[in-house]
């Protein structure tokens, strides 16, 4: 199945020694801008931690789409670097 957008998945943490050893896999995002989509989010530190990580390789992030928000600080927290977090779902 492929996706109707570019896209790309995020690997094991670390990498694993054998296959791509990347921490993402799939399309070349450098300079250009994505959304982060998220299953569940907490306190947004995977949000954080990503948005880092693909930031410094170049890949422009200003927007996470979560499906469920546990409402524990995950879209406060990546706000501070400058990330929208929209949810779909909520724990009320």
């Amino acid at each position: 199945m492929r996706p109707a957008l570019p896209s790309v998945r995020n690997q094991e943490n670390p990498p694993k020694k054998c296959g791509i050893c990347k921490y993402a896999a799939g399309a070349d995002l450098q300079n250009k801008k994505i959304v982060l989509v998220k299953d569940v989010v907490s306190s947004g530190g995977a949000l954080i931690e990503a948005t880092k990580l693909l930031r410094s390789d170049g890949i422009k992030v200003d927007t996470a789409i979560c499906v469920i928000d546990r409402q524990t600080g995950g879209k406060e927290n990546p706000e501070k670097l400058g990330v929208t977090s929209v949810s779909l779902l909520t724990n009320d």
